[in-house]
């Protein structure tokens, strides 16, 4: 995608990173027996979707530009390596010699 495209949605994901919180409250703002039920749970909720969130933006980061040299990257250069080393060995390889061909045709 293009780079303003993702810069919008860098501050939209930290926008929802601010107002997750309050949306989460609210939703479950519900009359408890105990203060903890009214605190764990929100919290809870606030974390794994800020959390959720965040993973599937970090993956589209790294699906976006798959090859490079950082640890998460696509090794290119090796498999270059590999497919050069493949090509070498069939060119220089021998024909082997245990079979004959024949020439079925009549003239």
């Amino acid at each position: 995608f293009p780079f303003p495209f993702a810069q919008v949605l860098s501050y939209c994901l930290l926008a929802f990173y601010f107002g997750c919180p309050f949306m989460i409250c609210e939703i479950v703002d519900q009359p408890a027996e105990t203060s903890m039920y009214r605190i764990a749970v929100p919290l809870l909720l606030n974390f794994a979707t800020c959390a959720g969130y965040g993973a599937v933006n970090e993956i589209a980061i790294e699906l976006e530009a798959p090859f490079g040299f950082d640890a998460n990257d696509y090794p290119v250069n090796f498999q270059q390596t590999m497919i050069i080393q493949a090509m070498e060995d069939t060119y220089f390889a021998r024909a082997p010699q245990d079979f004959q061909v024949r020439n079925n045709r009549q003239a």
